[in-house]
């Protein structure tokens, strides 16, 4: 098996890959541009949240790519290609003093009110709540730090190897 050429993007690919899951077919297309459930199939990853999803994208590699003279899209280097090489991207970390724009007490007041109000919204059937973008992660971090985090023994087993791929 060709590591680097089926292992290519992903997170959540590679889990499912490793599980032998699908996927949504909403998550990826395959070598012909056609939505595909199969992760071993995966050419290449849909923008989240569809046109929107792809100007957010855009703007994350202008200012982390071609504003630094860094490659952008598909110049950055895979990384899962040449694991004895470093790749090539790049990084655009903003910061933003809230006491700038305004009364900083009162944007943390607020940002706390939408975060409630958040979870006040009745969830859709199915689910407990309704969760702000990152919260399940950091429900998942608390856990992996009690824990530990779970590898499947397949990624166990190459870690633990000599290969490289």
């Amino acid at each position: 098996m060709i590591w680097q050429q089926r292992y290519k993007r992903g997170g959540k690919i590679l889990d499912a890959r490793s599980k032998n899951k699908s996927i949504p077919d909403t998550w990826a297309v395959d070598k012909y541009g056609e939505p595909t459930a199969d992760p071993f199939e995966v050419a290449a990853l849909l923008p989240v949240a569809g046109p929107k999803g792809y100007g957010l994208m855009m703007m994350v590699d202008i200012l982390a790519g071609s504003l630094l003279g860094l490659p952008f899209g598909k110049h950055v280097t895979s990384m899962y290609e040449n694991l004895s090489q470093y790749r090539r991207l790049g990084q655009f970390h903003i910061v933003i003093n809230p006491a700038y724009f305004g009364d900083e007490t009162q944007f943390l007041t607020q940002v706390s009110d939408m975060v409630d109000e958040l979870h006040d919204v009745k969830p859709a059937k199915g689910f407990d709540q309704v969760y702000y973008p990152g919260e399940i992660q950091e429900e998942v971090k608390k856990q992996y730090a009690e824990r530990g985090i779970p590898v499947p023994q397949e990624i166990y087993d190459y870690l633990i190897s000599d290969d490289i791929y």
